[in-house]
C-alpha cells in the first residue's frame, strides 16, 4: 500500500510536490532511492532539507539518505569513466560526510576514509597523478594511526581502467620498504586483470602483475627496489614470470608505472602490435 502511495505521488504536479509534508517527501525519496533513481532522491532531499530542523529526528535520516545517494552517484560515474563528474559528487559527499560526523551518525568516520579512496582513484583516472597526493596522505596518516574501517586497513585501490574489453584495478598496500611487513616476499602495488561480463562486472581474474620487491642480497650495484612480475593462478597452484624490462625505485613514478602496464597488456593481449611511443 505504502508503495501504491507513493507511486502516486510521483504523479502530481510540482505545486502540489511543495506541499507535502516533510516525512513525505523523505518516504518518497527512500523509496527513489530502493528503486535505484539515486539522482532524483538525492535532489528531492537536497531540495527540503534546509526545511527540516536539525533538532528533528528527520534529520539525521536525510543526511544519512543523501550521503548515501551521492555515494551510489559518484560510484556509478567512476566506473564509467566520468572522473570529473565523480569528483563533482566526491567533494559533495565529504561535504555531507563532515556534517554527518558532527552529528554522530553511525559509520560516518569510515565512509570520509572511503570517499578519499575514490578521489584517488578519479584522480588517477583523468591522470592528475599529483592531485591524488594530498587524499593518498590522508590514508596513510590514518593507517599509521589505526583507523582506517575493515577493507582500507591493508591496502586500497588508487587505480581502475577499462583495458579492451577487461577491468584493471590497481591496489596500492600502505608498508614501505623496511617496515617489518615487507621482510621476505613483498608486492606494494598489485594490479588485477579480469574478464568482464556482458554489463561491464568483473567476470574470471585472468592474471595479476605485481610490484615486486626485488632482493638484492647485498648487490650494491643493483639501482632499483621493486620489479614487475606477472602471475597467474592460485596460491596453491601459482606460475609467475618476471619481467625485467620494468623495474622501479622506492619513490614511484606512478606516470611510468601506470604506462608500462598497459604496455604489458599490450603485449599479453595483442602480441602482434606495436605498443605506441
Amino acid at each position: 500500500m505504502k508503495k501504491i502511495i507513493l507511486i502516486l505521488l510521483f504523479s502530481v504536479s510540482a505545486v502540489t510536490l511543495g506541499q507535502m509534508n516533510n516525512t513525505m517527501k523523505f518516504q518518497s525519496a527512500e523509496f527513489l532511492y530502493e528503486k535505484g533513481d539515486f539522482k532524483t532522491a538525492y535532489h528531492l532531499l537536497k531540495d527540503f532539507k534546509s526545511d527540516v530542523d536539525e533538532e528533528d529526528p528527520l534529520y539525521n535520516n536525510i543526511v544519512l539518505l543523501t550521503a548515501s545517494s551521492l555515494f551510489k552517484l559518484e560510484q556509478e560515474s567512476r566506473l564509467k569513466g566520468e572522473y570529473d563528474v565523480a569528483l563533482d559528487y566526491a567533494f559533495e559527499s565529504l561535504d555531507i560526510i563532515k556534517e554527518g560526523i558532527e552529528l554522530e551518525i553511525e559509520n560516518f568516520e569510515a565512509r570520509e576514509y572511503w570517499m578519499h579512496k575514490n578521489i584517488v582513484n578519479s584522480y588517477f583516472g583523468q591522470g592528475e597523478i599529483n592531485d591524488a597526493n594530498d587524499y593518498k596522505e590522508v590514508l596513510y596518516e590514518a593507517y599509521e594511526e589505526g583507523k582506517l574501517p575493515e577493507g582500507l586497513d591493508r591496502c586500497f585501490n588508487f587505480s581502475y581502467f577499462k583495458w579492451d574489453d577487461k577491468n584493471i584495478w590497481g591496489y596500492e598496500y600502505y608498508p614501505e620498504l623496511g617496515d617489518p611487513e615487507t621482510e621476505g616476499s613483498f608486492s606494494k602495488i598489485v594490479y588485477f586483470i579480469y574478464s568482464t561480463n556482458s554489463d561491464g562486472t568483473d567476470n574470471e581474474q585472468l592474471f595479476r602483475l605485481h610490484v615486486l620487491k626485488f632482493h638484492k642480497l647485498g648487490n650494491s650495484d643493483i639501482d632499483f627496489d621493486y620489479v614487475l612480475t606477472l602471475r597467474a593462478g592460485s596460491e596453491t597452484n601459482e606460475s609467475s614470470r618476471t619481467l625485467y624490462s620494468y623495474t622501479y625505485k622506492k619513490d614511484f613514478d606512478y606516470e611510468k608505472l601506470q604506462k608500462d602496464i598497459k604496455e604489458v597488456l599490450t603485449e599479453v593481449f595483442k602480441p602482434n602490435e606495436k605498443t605506441d611511443d
